[in-house]
């Protein structure tokens, strides 16, 4: 979620990155400078501006100050998260977001271990699934292509983690990042 972000704000559409995973946040392990963060927020503890950060703030072994990109980190775990991600509130967030950037990427929790993100699907234009090549199951991922269906939500795409470099993924257009190595083969006598 944040690559895409990153990507998108860096070609200078205004962008905001959601932190919706509100049970294992994994974007802001360098810490930030507002912890209420979505949860905060959800709770009505903190209002929308109170809890964006300027991605220009954040420093340490984090991603790289990007011009155009806000960022909502998910705040301390609330003993309700599943409640707040299907609240109203929420969904006020989103009409907000939406008015105020061009973009908005919600990050998720993964379908296959909680329900949360469902709610969101309704709420969104569309829906890029990604998956973690030798985690993610065949099972899980028929289930979420029925709950999917089912929601007839607009599936942009699938992208496939830490899948194992190939020859295509060093040439692009005939230009080599590095270069695979080469096999010579001999072809056999009669």
């Amino acid at each position: 979620a944040w690559n895409l972000a990153a990507a998108s704000a860096a070609a200078g559409t205004p962008t905001l990155l959601i932190e919706a995973d509100l049970r294992r946040p994994g974007l802001n392990p360098w810490g930030s400078r507002r912890t209420a963060g979505l949860s905060g927020l959800l709770s009505q503890q903190r209002g929308f501006d109170q809890v964006i950060e300027d991605s220009g703030g954040l420093y340490g072994d984090g991603p790289r100050p990007t011009r155009n990109l806000d960022v909502i980190f998910a705040g301390p775990n609330p003993p309700n998260p599943d409640e707040l991600i299907d609240s109203e509130r929420m969904r006020d967030l989103l009409r907000v977001a939406e008015r105020r950037y061009e973009l908005v990427v919600i990050d998720t929790p993964p379908t296959s271990v909680v329900s949360d993100a469902i709610p969101l699907v309704q709420e969104v234009s569309g829906v890029l699934v990604i998956g973690r090549l030798g985690q993610t199951t065949r099972e899980a991922a028929v289930r979420l292509a029925s709950q999917l269906q089912n929601l007839q939500a607009r599936v942009f795409g699938i992208v496939v983690n830490d899948a194992p470099r190939s020859e295509a993924a060093y040439y692009y257009d005939g230009y080599s990042f590095e270069r695979p190595e080469t096999e010579t083969i001999t072809p056999a006598r009669p």
